[in-house]
């Protein structure tokens, strides 16, 4: 009997360790040679790569370089609809290669996507991989959205510095905000913080669907949008979060401002540091709208754009007796100073620092698929008699928009089966169709990116059916990695075979509650230890203990059972060690 009541206890302390876990993903991560000498001779080129973590499913892409000024204003794509302004261009992508872990080899004949070859010169190539076989690692059980539009992931701190656990946040129409940091326990829900907006009753109107946007200097404060449909006006409030209870509203803060247009439809609040975005639309109308949004972080407006002529179109498109669809939502994103815009047919990487430089609105749009280019679009035919009608009637559906920080974009896609979502390349250029491993024909939201070398890099995707709640609700995390580099016909510089010095940064952040980053380099293979000290020189916990490669690597250090106070850590390599002061506040 005793025996009996051993084998259960243990069983209830599995079950318990497992069920409290934290989020602890396998990384996808690519590394290839930054330069690549070739002589453009009509031979193969081979390209080493290196899959660390997870198998990839990778696309390699060739682009010109440094040809935007001369490449101007074109158009061009399936039936001249595909528009890029002053943008480097996609010559080549190649079929998906599938590729296991490890020191693997892809290859360029040197000709583009037409089969001509390309002239000698320099261009850029880009590899960009999802991992297509493992499965999904869930990082919460908190579902965030029916489509994984309006929500953003914050990647950096108050500081400007990368978080080391960045959180998911949300704000849920019309009045509730939501955060979720990244490396909880994924099935502690009572770690799920929220905040409540007192939004005007006159402005819970339309669908306004998008996040709050944090103040980047300060996490205690967020802007939210609002606005009228009836009397056609919009705006922003300022808000100091309040975790688990109502947000302060800072009445004297911001404006109210009409568009004079009627509007249905919000897409959130977004910034580059400098300016807060937003963007308003209306398609279930025959006058279809669609408006980009500038205000300052004093409040006052800058620009209110109408996108005629981008993301509309004329009257005659419309669809009679029901919604036009000539863009139906317009989801919004911020990334590298480029706040990119997506509809369900219409999709677009805006340039709002040249725009007001010139205040033309050409000039405003980087690249613009403008419908049809086969991806992210069914009614691309040269016959069809709504060109402009957004899949005209049939699949696929697009939900959500997502870039990475080489402005690769992935929409998430419903209606074409287990399909999970839909890539464009850093030009709009139309890539294919993709699905992440077990994927079923649920609504599929997009992959919010992690990238900023934390511990949590990569896709996190919400793509399940949000009318049932079963074991497959939450957020899930996919492997993804993109990288670029050059090739070039001129000779490479190769680098002397000496390893790189021994390495150790401060920890970051510093001070620190409750978790920080240890970052070292070791110049070669070897066992590495790293091991925390208090102030009396007692050593209290190690953290790293094993056999490392040479090269860059990063450890946290979660002080949760720890007291404040001064400690210190040393790194140890073969003959190198070296040790630092860190500070712990609580």
């Amino acid at each position: 009997m005793k025996k009996y009541l051993l084998f259960i206890s243990v069983c209830c302390l599995i079950t318990t360790v497992a069920f409290g876990a934290d989020f602890a993903p396998t990384k996808l991560v690519l590394t290839a040679s930054p330069s690549i000498q070739y002589d453009f001779n009509g031979q193969t080129l081979s390209i080493p790569v290196t899959v660390k973590g997870t198998p990839a499913n990778l696309t390699f892409l060739v682009y010109t370089k440094d040809k935007a000024k001369s490449i101007g204003k074109i158009r061009n794509g399936w039936l001249g609809w595909h528009y890029v302004n002053e943008v480097d261009t996609c010559l080549y992508f190649s079929t998906p290669y599938s590729l296991e872990p490890g020191n693997r080899t892809i290859t360029w004949n040197g000709k583009d996507q037409q089969g001509s070859k390309v002239p000698e010169g320099e261009y850029t190539y880009y590899m960009w991989a999802f991992d297509h076989v493992s499965s999904k690692t869930r990082v919460s059980s908190y579902s965030v959205s029916w489509w994984s539009n309006g929500v953003d992931v914050q990647e950096y701190g108050e500081d400007g510095k990368p978080l080391v656990h960045p959180f998911i946040h949300q704000h849920k129409p019309y009045t509730k905000g939501i955060k979720w940091t990244i490396g909880n326990d994924p099935m502690d829900l009572g770690l799920l913080e929220t905040t409540f907006f007192d939004l005007p009753e006159d402005t819970r109107q339309g669908r306004q669907n998008g996040p709050a946007c944090f103040d980047p200097k300060d996490f205690n404060t967020c802007y939210v949008i609002y606005g009228n449909t009836s009397d056609k006006t919009l705006g922003l409030r300022k808000y100091k979060w309040v975790p688990n209870g109502p947000a302060e509203w800072e009445s004297t803060w911001g404006d109210r401002w009409s568009h004079g247009a009627e509007w249905d439809n919000t897409q959130g609040v977004y910034t580059d540091g400098t300016y807060l975005y937003m963007n308003t639309c209306n398609s279930f109308i025959a006058e279809a709208m669609g408006y980009y949004t500038i205000v300052d972080f004093d409040g006052s407006l800058v620009a209110d754009i109408s996108m005629d002529g981008w993301f509309v179109k004329p009257d005659e498109y419309f669809r009679d007796g029901g919604a036009s669809y000539l863009n139906m939502y317009m989801y919004g994103n911020m990334r590298g100073g480029k706040y990119f815009l997506g509809g369900y047919c219409m999709w677009t990487q805006t340039n709002p620092q040249r725009y007001l430089e010139t205040n033309e609105l050409d000039d405003l749009v980087d690249w613009a698929n403008m419908n049809g280019d086969f991806i992210n679009d069914m009614g691309w035919e040269a016959d069809s008699p709504t060109p402009w009608l957004c899949f005209a009637d049939s699949a696929p559906y697009i939900v959500s928009w997502y870039p990475d920080n080489h402005h690769f974009t992935d929409s998430g896609v419903y209606d074409l089966g287990a399909v999970s979502f839909a890539l464009m390349a850093p030009d709009g250029t139309g890539i294919g169709y993709f699905s992440y491993a077990g994927e079923t024909g649920a609504w599929h939201g997009a992959g919010m990116r992690v990238q900023t070398g934390s511990a949590y890099d990569g896709m996190y995707v919400d793509n399940q059916d949000a009318q049932s709640a079963d074991e497959n609700y939450g957020v899930w995390f996919v492997g993804c990695d993109s990288i670029k580099g050059v090739i070039t016909n001129k000779p490479v510089e190769v680098a002397e075979n000496k390893p790189a010095e021994f390495a150790v940064e401060q920890n970051s952040p510093n001070p620190f509650n409750p978790t920080t980053t240890i970052s070292y380099n070791v110049p070669e293979a070897n066992t590495v230890n790293i091991s925390i000290y208090n102030v009396a020189g007692q050593k209290i916990d190690t953290i790293v203990n094993g056999f490392m490669d040479a090269g860059r690597h990063s450890v946290v250090w979660d002080a949760t059972s720890f007291s404040a106070g001064v400690y210190f850590f040393t790194v140890k390599s073969g003959e190198y060690s070296k040790t630092m002061k860190m500070t712990l506040l609580k």
